[in-house]
């Protein structure tokens, strides 16, 4: 009797997060002490994520365990933000930091905090261009060189929230998405579809 094998020629770069998040809405909320800058820039970050049609994100006032609160704090020149986890058991407690060095450097400042907010909602860091691999860049004498524009979900980003939150099912949203961010959507969904299958499968057995 033959027996086949077959090989399916696809690779993933992103990565997830060990913990089980899935909200249709998460929410956060900004530290007493937050510096406007951060504030404005917030809102625009949450309505681009919110444009992808994926779950919600929010800004609130409430303070139970489940808001993500955002704070600003001064930091070594070597840490630019970053996002806070602490399993407490029954959830996962999450925060997010920026640096107050960066509140100047208006494009630094929407790619790192965008960059967090993904991690907060599941993402880990990637092996292909894209927010889930932006670094801040220095010079030879370890001072931030500006970035030059807002850096937006990759292929690669959107993969990886696809796979979270089950968005390819909506047909409508994903026409959306490829109208809105149809150089960074290269793959088809027919690929998508099977990723999911075999992500699922493999951790059955594990």
């Amino acid at each position: 009797m033959l027996k086949y094998i077959i090989a399916i020629p696809y690779t993933i770069a992103y990565k997830i997060l060990p913990y089980e998040f899935n909200e249709q809405t998460i929410k956060y909320s900004l530290c007493d002490s937050i510096d406007h800058r951060i504030e404005d820039m917030v809102h625009d970050v949450l309505d681009d994520y919110n444009s992808l049609g994926f779950n919600n994100i929010i800004l609130t006032n409430d303070t139970f365990y489940d808001v993500i609160p955002i704070c600003n704090e001064y930091m070594s020149k070597d840490k630019y933000g970053y996002a806070r986890f602490i399993n407490k058991g029954y959830y996962v407690d999450r925060k997010i930091f920026i640096s107050n060095y960066i509140l100047d450097l208006e494009f630094n400042l929407w790619n790192v905090l965008y960059h967090e907010i993904l991690h907060t909602v599941g993402l880990g860091h990637s092996d292909e261009e894209g927010l889930m691999k932006y670094v801040v860049t220095l010079n030879t004498n370890y001072d931030v060189i500006p970035d030059d524009k807002r850096i937006y979900p990759s292929t690669d980003d959107l993969e990886a929230l696809e796979f979270l939150y089950d968005f390819i099912e909506d047909d409508i949203i994903y026409d959306d998405v490829i109208s809105n961010h149809k150089d960074k959507l290269e793959r088809t969904k027919k690929n998508k579809k099977i990723i999911k299958k075999l992500y699922k499968l493999c951790s059955s057995l594990g």
